[in-house]
Order: C-alpha cells, then sequence, then structure tokens
C-alpha cells in the first residue's frame, strides 16, 4: 500500500514518479483497514431498504465484473477526505465521501454503457435476503440508489462517476478513470492511496488484520 502525492497530473493513466510515493504507516494501514472493512449503509429512496456494503466487497464486485467484461483495470485507488483521514491522524472531523478510483481501460461509450449496467447490476448482491429481485431493474435500482452519475468521453477525458447515496454525508462514490487531463475535475484532494496490495491480503487471508 502506497501513497501518491497526485497533484501534478493524471496519474491514474500513467507510472508515478517513485519520488513522489511512500510507503504507509502502520498505523495509517490500520486506519484504512477500518475504512475498506467498514459497513457503509446506501440508502434507498421511497420503500427500498438500506443496502450494507463494505467498501472491500463493492470493490472486488465490481472489478470481477469488469474483467469478465474484458475491461481491464489496472489499480484501485482511495482519494478525496477519505484518504487524508488515513494519512494524518483524525482532527475529529473525520471523512465524507468515499471516493474509490478504478484506473481502467475504457477506450469509448460501450465500455462506459457497460460499466453503468455492471455497477447497478452489483447492488442486487448487497439487497438484504427475502427481497425479490427478478422484478427489479437497471433503472429501478438506478432511481433508488444512485445521488448522481457523470460521464465525460472526449479526445481528452475520458471518465465517469457513479455516486450512492447516503444520508450521513458519505456517499460511496466509485470513479472509472481512463485519462483524466486534470485531477482536479474531481475537486480531489492532492493524495491518492493504491489499494491493490491490501485488496491482494484479504482475498488470500482467512483472518482479519491483527490490530
Amino acid at each position: 500500500m502506497s501513497e501518491d502525492d497526485s497533484s501534478s497530473g493524471a496519474s491514474c493513466v500513467s507510472d508515478t514518479d517513485s519520488s513522489s510515493a511512500s510507503v504507509l504507516s502502520w498505523e495509517q494501514v490500520q486506519r484504512l483497514d477500518a475504512i475498506l472493512t467498514g459497513s457503509i449503509p446506501i440508502h434507498g429512496r421511497w420503500s427500498f431498504p438500506t443496502l450494507e456494503v463494505k467498501p472491500r466487497d463493492i470493490v472486488n464486485v465490481v472489478r470481477s465484473r469488469m474483467e469478465e467484461k474484458r475491461i481491464h483495470v489496472r489499480e484501485v485507488r482511495l482519494n478525496g477526505s477519505a484518504a487524508s483521514y488515513v494519512l494524518h491522524e483524525d482532527s475529529g472531523l473525520g471523512w465524507k465521501d468515499l471516493d474509490l478510483i478504478f484506473c481502467a481501460e475504457l477506450k469509448g461509450e460501450m465500455e462506459f454503457r457497460v460499466v453503468k449496467e455492471l455497477v447497478l447490476d452489483s447492488l442486487l448482491d448487497f439487497l438484504p435476503e427475502g427481497v425479490n429481485k427478478e422484478k427489479i431493474t437497471p433503472l429501478t435500482l438506478k432511481e433508488a440508489y444512485v445521488q448522481k452519475m457523470v460521464k465525460v468521453c472526449n479526445d481528452s477525458d475520458r471518465w465517469s462517476l457513479i455516486s450512492l447515496s447516503n444520508n450521513r454525508g458519505k456517499n460511496v462514490e466509485l470513479k472509472f478513470v481512463d485519462s483524466l487531463r486534470r485531477q482536479f475535475e474531481f475537486s480531489v484532494d492532492s493524495f491518492q492511496i493504491r489499494l491493490d496490495s491490501l485488496l491482494l491480503f484479504y482475498e488470500c487471508s482467512e483472518h482479519p488484520m491483527a490490530a
């Protein structure tokens, strides 16, 4: 797990200069683990039930389905206020939205459409037991659980955002980036944390991380 200072450009799509990266301390890894393994409620509109989502789980589900559709994910990163919270001791303010960046190969409209469909479809996995899923359409899931969607697809910028609703101000923001001319398109903080090594630990280990 490493931290990147990404203020210089779209490092999500290029090799990061080693001088701008550093390894997380054990205390920082523990804070990151607490975020990724903690449950975040995704609140449904109307009578739709609340989804209890662990960030590590939704990352794994979305990433595996992207790979199944042959959309290669180079890496997954955390940024924004949650990344700042991991890097610095808690000031008492905690963190707001959970910003997860999937650095992926998104060459055109078809890939963006596939990503949107598989994200919505993945929400079915988090519905509580006993809910009849057969008649729930992607459009219904979008209306029930998505706060906003953004897509930019042109010669210099190819990225999209799917924001899942949380009434407490902690939306789960899934960002899919192929190329991004300026990092502040997302109004992101400078720091990004690469998650792949910790995600691999979760996949390989049968035990939770030791305190």
